[in-house]
C-alpha cells in the first residue's frame, strides 16, 4: 500500500527562523533585511536556507561561536549577498540540463525567430525563457501573464508572440525533466502556469550564469 505524502515549501517567516536561531547560537549579528534576502534566494527550502547560512558564516569570518567583541555581523550589502550565492551554487549543477533547454527542441524547416536582448546578447524564445526565469525576484510559479511580461521586458523591441511562449514553456518542460531523470519543472498547459517543483534549479538559473552564457 502507498500513501501520498505532500511536502509543502517552506514559507519566508520559517526559512528566516532557520537564519535567526543559527546566527544568535553563534554570537552573529545581523541585518533583517539580509536574512530576508537569503530566504527569498531559499525559494521555499530548508536545506537550500541552511546552507545559505552555511556560507554567510564563512564569507564574514565565523569558524565556530563568535566572542563577544568580535563584532561579527551580517550585513545587507550587495556584494556580500552575491558571494554568499556565489559560494552556494557551486554545490549545484544543472549544467548540461539548462544547455538543452536553452537550444530547445530540434527544428523542422525553418529557423526559429531571434530577438536581441537589452543584456547584450541575442536569442531565441528558448533562451528568453530561461533568462526570465532567472530574473529577480525568485520565484517557484509563473502565471503565463507576469511570465510573458519578463520575456518581453528583456526584449529591445519585438518580442515572441503569446503562443511562441507557451509553445517554449511545453517543450521546455519536457526537455529538462528528461535531461534530470526527474520532475523538476512541470508546465500545466490548461492554467498556462510554469512550476518549477525544485528550489535548487531555480537557484543555479540565477546564480551559475548559465542564463546568460
Amino acid at each position: 500500500r502507498v500513501y501520498s505524502i505532500d511536502f509543502e515549501y517552506w514559507g519566508g517567516e520559517i526559512l528566516k527562523k532557520i537564519a535567526y536561531k543559527g546566527f544568535r547560537e553563534l554570537g552573529v549579528g545581523y541585518r533583517d533585511a539580509a536574512i530576508e534576502n537569503l530566504a527569498a534566494e531559499a525559494a521555499g527550502s530548508p536545506q537550500l536556507m541552511q546552507y545559505l547560512c552555511l556560507n554567510a558564516c564563512y564569507e564574514i569570518g565565523v569558524r565556530q561561536t563568535a566572542d563577544a567583541d568580535d563584532n561579527k555581523e551580517l550585513l545587507n550589502e550587495t556584494d556580500i549577498h552575491e558571494r554568499i550565492c556565489s559560494r552556494t551554487v557551486q554545490s549545484t549543477d544543472y549544467g548540461s540540463v539548462v544547455e538543452l533547454m536553452k537550444e530547445g527542441p530540434k527544428t523542422r524547416g525553418s529557423d526559429r525567430n531571434v530577438y536581441t536582448t537589452n543584456f547584450g546578447w541575442q536569442g531565441d524564445v528558448y533562451r528568453l525563457l530561461v533568462k526570465a526565469l532567472a530574473l529577480d525576484p525568485p520565484k517557484l510559479i509563473f502565471r503565463y501573464a507576469p511570465l510573458s511580461e519578463r520575456i518581453l521586458g528583456v526584449c529591445i523591441g519585438d518580442g515572441p508572440s503569446g503562443s511562441s511562449i507557451t509553445n517554449a514553456c511545453s517543450h521546455s518542460a519536457k526537455i529538462v525533466n528528461d535531461a534530470a531523470g526527474s520532475k523538476i519543472v512541470e508546465w500545466d498547459g490548461e492554467h498556462d502556469v510554469f512550476d518549477i517543483r525544485d528550489p535548487y534549479f531555480l537557484f543555479y538559473l540565477r546564480w551559475s550564469g548559465a542564463a546568460d552564457s
